[in-house]
């Protein structure tokens, strides 16, 4: 049969499946328009699955205020990642806006925002210059590294930004390993679930499906710790290796680049400051053994490491240095074996060959959430590359540490100021800070600090703090300094099954064991399936 002899029907059928198609595609694309139109699924009304890893997701998204006013206010999916700010979306041609940028030290963690470098530096501002009005805005997130530190510093660049302050470098392996699983995808993969995440019908299926699906009971595969993104594994504890080493320098160095790049296309300072890192009093998280050693070496090793120990615990410091140099000769690894060196060098009067050992220690920390030597001269080097001011915040508080190496005094934790700390941070940018603002003027004096509270408990605001401070010193071995923080976080919520579980452990630690029974009784009773 030929084709001129085909029934009418059977020619016009790919025409007709064409025109259905067809419709159905405008039928989703003006289903698409209609959601966008209504402000569904738009970027303060979503998460974002790449966590702030990619630069298509902004911070800030625009709202009104209470009076009606458009502002730039935080995305909700971003908050306690990031501390709950909202500014003008218009600048008034008075004000000075500054946004102070970096990980959870700029944050304010483990206190909060007015505990911070940055509301310390707002403060004396607006103090020094009533006639003026400042914007000094904390967008300093939880465990974020160069990676995305970069993104935010590109967004609010572009925000009438008058200058940029950046204090980072402890989140470089921190961000890598917590977000392990995540940036291990294939790339072609994230950039599919980021577009796919634009699309609100997409969002719209997703939402549905969700409320559909039986909840799991438990935290999603998909949770980080503050709720959103991908999972935090911060349980890995790998290896450090020269490979990774070469990957966090690259990766640290090219940030560094890109936002210097980015503040002079916004014409906008860039003060960028080298953190500071608890040296003097922050065990190392953990050691790396050599384990190519002969058998009778090893013996050897372990033996002094174990006699170095026991020396330290007596308060011995000089056979404390003997044993860990015994350890060092064998095995130049093991980062605690450093730190027993360093404070005992420092016990007997030999502050240079101390630093030298604690900065060993930390550099060698096979768990490195506090950042590495190389990183600072990482900065240290971009300051005369990118020609920005020096601005080292590691040396200045250590000229208000005692013997010059910095510890609890200035860092409540292994790299999180105290404020007192903060306070030091805030004075060395006063001065550049005015001389990129106002050049060639006169720089005021800056205010006097207020009185600091003699119960440094007292000072957390946030129960989730309190308790997770307890519970990073009961991991150092400091059972007794733990007990007020998880008391001051059961006073804050007494809901809070973890503050029972640490002030429990702390309480069974020093020997109080009736009343830590009770605690772990209560933290079982909150949490009975943790």
């Amino acid at each position: 049969m030929s084709g001129d002899s085909l029934p009418r029907p059977a020619r016009g059928q790919p025409r007709r499946r064409l025109l259905a198609l067809a419709f159905g595609a405008l039928l989703l694309l003006a289903a698409e328009a209609g959601l966008r139109l209504a402000g569904y699924a738009g970027p303060g009304d979503r998460h974002d699955p790449l966590a702030g890893f990619a630069g298509a997701e902004p911070l800030f998204v625009r709202a009104r205020d209470g009076q009606g006013q458009p502002v730039w206010t935080l995305r909700p999916d971003r908050r306690g990642a990031f501390n709950p700010v909202s500014f003008p979306a218009v600048k008034d041609p008075q004000a000075v806006r500054l946004f102070c940028l970096g990980g959870s030290s700029t944050f304010g963690f483990p206190l909060d925002a007015s505990a911070s470098f940055c509301a310390a530096l707002g403060r004396d501002l607006s103090q020094a210059h009533p006639d003026r009005r400042f914007e000094v805005i904390n967008c300093g997130g939880m465990s974020y590294g160069s990676r995305r530190v970069l993104h935010v510093l590109r967004e609010v660049a572009g925000l009438q930004a008058d200058a940029l302050v950046v204090y980072m470098g402890h989140n470089e392996y921190v961000e890598r390993r917590f977000f392990a699983p995540f940036l291990e995808e294939p790339a072609w993969r994230r950039r599919l679930r980021a577009g796919l995440a634009r699309i609100r019908l997409y969002v719209a299926l997703r939402r549905t499906l969700a409320r559909l699906t039986p909840a799991s009971g438990g935290r999603g595969a998909q949770d980080d710790f503050f709720g959103v993104g991908p999972l935090r594994d911060d349980s890995r504890r790998l290896p450090r290796s020269a490979a990774e080493d070469r990957l966090v320098a690259g990766q640290f160095r090219f940030a560094l680049d890109e936002m210097a790049a980015a503040a002079a296309r916004a014409g906008v300072p860039l003060l960028l400051v080298r953190p500071a890192s608890n040296l003097r009093d922050w065990s190392p998280e953990a050691s790396e053994w050599s384990e190519a050693l002969p058998e009778r070496e090893r013996l050897q090793r372990d033996r002094a490491y174990a006699a170095a120990q026991a020396a330290w615990q007596r308060g011995d410091a000089a056979s404390t240095l003997t044993a860990a140099d015994a350890v060092l000769r064998i095995d130049p690894l093991p980062a605690q074996a450093h730190f027993l060196r360093g404070r005992a060098l420092l016990a007997t009067g030999h502050r240079d060959e101390a630093l030298a050992s604690l900065e060993a220690a930390r550099d060698r920390d096979a768990v490195p959430i506090r950042m590495p030597g190389f990183l600072g001269e990482a900065i240290g080097e971009a300051w005369g590359r990118l020609g920005l001011v020096p601005l080292d915040g590691e040396a200045e508080l250590a000229r208000a540490s005692a013997d010059g190496i910095v510890g609890d005094a200035m860092i409540l934790d292994y790299c999180h100021p105290t404020p007192a700390g903060h306070r030091r941070i805030a004075a060395l940018l006063w001065r550049p800070l005015h001389e990129a603002l106002w050049p060639g003027g006169e720089v005021p004096a800056q205010p006097a600090a207020p009185p600091l509270a003699d119960d440094n408990a007292a000072l957390y605001t946030s129960a989730f703090g309190a308790a997770w401070s307890g519970q990073m010193l009961l991991r150092q071995g400091r059972p007794g300094p733990a007990i007020p923080l998880f008391q001051r976080a059961i006073a804050l919520d007494a809901q809070l099954a973890t503050a029972h579980e640490g002030l429990g452990r702390a309480l069974g630690t020093t020997g109080r064991l009736q009343e830590a029974a009770a605690a772990l009784e209560t933290a079982a009773r909150l949490a009975p399936t943790s």
